[in-house]
This record gives structure tokens, sequence and C-alpha cells, in this order.
């Protein structure tokens, strides 16, 4: 092994920094892990409010993210019990109370989709063909698909009618890219798909965690590290980086600065624009993280009676400010339901009082026969995630920068897949690979 004296040190204790410090840590290398603020998780992590404990944005797992459930299963997850595992069922609800379903079958992939669209699930025959036609592109190289071309204009070429469009493609766009179909990159749209329905059958099966996201994934996580020669400190802000003739050589503090000779950025494009702005050695990096563009996400949940329920964990809304509404009933939150809203709209320019009487309502309407929701509580996360539009493949850095010791872990890398947990968790995962490299 080669000869490292200094711990690396990793700036971040997000989903992508946690999953780093974890695997360097598996394979026998210590780490320091650093985060600004007082809990890690970043973005995906428990909030209290009114007394209860709740993720700061509802998040919805598929089994295509094998990184993170491997990721658990390191840190002593049991994987069957962290999660409700169902087969795929995507149900929409239009305002007419219509329901559309995109199902599974038992056959294996991708005929356990194809073989779906003959079930009766509300798909008029046009439109079941549309999407067996569309099907069939999940066979080509995403890279074929020309840089510029919107998921809008990919979908319109491919047959896909506006009526479909609105009624299915939309709604899992927005939910996978936070992104308007209108720019978002039909490139990395079409891989969401392919790992989704192509490969293995249980890859399009949901997921739905039995615990938050703190207890689920961020609190294993800093435990393992810590136990197994790694440190995570809390409220550790990183104002700087020490840089001579092309190397790193340690990190400022606001009160004052380490030694390390490896680091790893694990924290938002904008942050870290902050921190490599300063320096020409990596001029061109800071610029293109400058350009990145960021899309809102925002939860309410609605407190109903213990014993309200929906007939399945989760369930499109079509025609409304609401888009998904969550049963938060297997996550032991019986009676509590999140709904979401991806991207920008109109619902950013509403004061969270305002929104949510607009969300009940809606909910009302949908579910006539519920009692009033006994209390809302509205999450914003203004910058949720990056906007996943046909540049942005051009902006996203790879782990290894050209700076001699400084590397990137974050969603916003080259992974090829828009800002989601297991593009965090195969970034960190992907650099501590090329790090533990360096090491052996």
């Amino acid at each position: 092994m080669k000869d490292k004296p200094l711990p690396i040190s990793i700036v971040g204790a997000g989903w992508a920094g946690l999953t780093a410090a974890v695997q360097l840590c598996k394979a026998g290398i210590p780490v320091n892990v650093f985060e600004a603020g007082t809990t890690a998780g970043g973005r995906a992590r428990d909030v209290q409010l009114k007394r209860l404990s709740l993720d700061n944005g509802q998040h919805l797992f598929i089994g295509a993210y094998t990184h993170i459930l491997d990721t658990l299963t390191t840190v002593g997850i049991d994987v069957d019990a962290a999660f409700d595992r169902q087969p795929l069922s995507l149900q929409l609800l239009d305002k007419n109370h219509h329901r559309y379903n995109l199902s599974a079958t038992q056959l294996p992939a991708p005929l356990h989709l194809l073989s779906g669209l003959f079930t009766n699930n509300g798909f008029s025959i046009k439109h079941r063909y549309q999407i067996a036609r569309l099907s069939l592109q999940f066979f080509h190289n995403p890279n074929s698909i020309a840089p510029q071309r919107t998921v809008q204009d990919w979908l319109g070429q491919h047959g896909q009618d506006i009526e479909l469009i609105k009624t299915l493609w939309e709604p899992i766009c927005l939910a996978t890219l936070n992104t308007s179909i209108k720019k978002s990159s039909a490139r990395i749209f079409l891989r969401v798909l392919k790992d989704t329905f192509l490969y293995k059958k249980e890859h399009s099966d949901l997921l739905f965690p039995t615990k938050t996201l703190s207890k689920l994934f961020v609190e294993p996580c800093v435990d393992y590290i810590n136990k197994n020669g790694g440190k995570v400190y809390f409220n550790k802000r990183v104002t700087g980086l020490a840089i001579d003739n092309r190397k790193i050589k340690g990190l400022r503090f606001e009160d004052k600065g380490i030694k390390t000779d490896e680091v790893i950025l694990a924290i938002p494009p904008n942050h870290c624009h902050t921190l490599t702005k300063p320096h020409t050695e990596v001029r061109e990096l800071a610029n293109n993280l400058a350009q990145f563009k960021y899309e809102p996400i925002t939860t309410v949940y609605l407190q109903y009676p213990r014993e309200i329920q929906l007939e399945q964990p989760m369930l499109g809304l079509l025609g409304t400010t609401s888009q998904w509404i969550f049963d938060r009933r297997a996550c032991h939150q019986p009676g509590l339901m999140a709904v979401v809203m991806s991207s920008s709209g109109h619902h950013m320019d509403l004061e969270r009082e305002q929104l949510a009487d607009l969300v009940k309502k809606e909910i009302s309407n949908q579910f006539p026969h519920w009692p009033p929701a006994k209390s809302a509580m509205v999450i914003r996360e203004k910058r949720a995630t990056f906007c996943c539009d046909t540049h942005v493949e051009a902006l996203r850095p790879e782990a290894q920068t050209q700076l001699h010791g400084l590397w990137l872990a974050g969603d916003y890398t080259d992974t090829g897949y828009p800002a989601t947990l297991e593009g965090a968790v195969k970034s960190g995962h992907d650099c501590a690979k090329l790090l533990t490299g360096l090491y052996q």
C-alpha cells in the first residue's frame, strides 16, 4: 500500500460524502469528514416539525438504486427490512377520478413492462401501442440522441401524442429529472428508463422506506465511519483550499487550517465554486460550476386521522398543482400524507399557508370521503437539484480534477444520471474507488 500518512479529507457529509467515506473506511483508508452544519445528510435528512421527525423532502427509491442498497448492506442494514418493496405499479388519478396504471407482470425484463400494457390499466389501445413503441427505444444508446434534444421533442419524435405525454411521460419526467420536459435532457431521461425497465425486473420495483432518511442511511453511515478508522466532524466549515505547485496541501477553516494531501469536495456545485474560484489552476472547473442552474422541490405534509390511508403507498395526481401523494404508513407514520410538487411553477409564488390551503383543497376534491387534514407542514428546497436541461452534461465534471489531490463527489458530477440520491451515492462510490486504487 502506498504510504499516505494523512487521512483523506472529505468536505460535506451529504449522501455523496458519506458514501465516499464508508467505501474508503471499508478499504482500510482513514478519513476525516468535515460538515459545516450540525447534522449530516445534506438535502436528504430528518427535520423536526411540530414534534414530528420528517424527511426534509419525500423521496422514492427503486430497485435500480443498487449503489444505495450496496452501501446500506456495507454499514450493516438489512435492506429487506429497510424497505417495503413492491412490484412496479404507477397509478395516476385525474380530476375526473379516472385511473391509469403502469404496472409490471412476473415476466422477465423488459417483457414485464410490455405484458403489463395488456392489462386493464386505463390507457386506450392507441396509447398502449404508443408506450410499447417508445419502449423499443430502451435498447438504444442514450448517446445516440443529439445532446440538445429535449424530452418533449424526443417523445414527439417517437409517436407519443400530447394526451399521453401529459398523462404519463410528463409526470415521470418531473419525478425523475425534476425539470420540465420542455427543457430536460432526453439523453438522461433515456438512461433512467433503460436502467429502470430494461435489464432486470426487480430494478423497476418501488421501495418505500420503513424509516426516515436519517435513520435509514445517514446515521448508520456516520456510525460506520466513526467505528472504522474515520471521524465525522460537525460545525466545521471549510473556507478555503491550500494549494501549492498544483497540489492540494491543506484545508482552511474559520479558526485554523490543517494539512492534507487528498481532498474530496462533496458539496453542491455552488459551494464548490466558492472554494475553487480563487485558484487559477481550476479556473475552467470553477467557471463550469458557476453555470449550474437549480430546481426546487416542495413537499406538503398533511396529517389526517391515523386510519386514513391510500389504497397503495403512492398515487400520481393529474391536472392539479399537487403532483404525487405518498402514504407515510410504511414509515410508521399512519395518517400522514406527503404531497410533492417537483420543479418550478406557480406554487413557488404562493405563501406557505396559501399553498397548504390549495393542496388541502385538491386532496379533498380527490378524496371527498376523507375528513379535513388536522395540520399541514410545508417544506421547500429551493435548490433541491441541479436543472437537468440539455446544457448540463457539458458542465458536469469528472471525479478527478486537474489539480493533484483534489476530487469531486456529488450528484452533479458526470454520473450520467439526474440529481437523485442514487446519483449522489454512485458518485461517492466511484470517487472512493479511484482513490482506493492509489493506495494499493
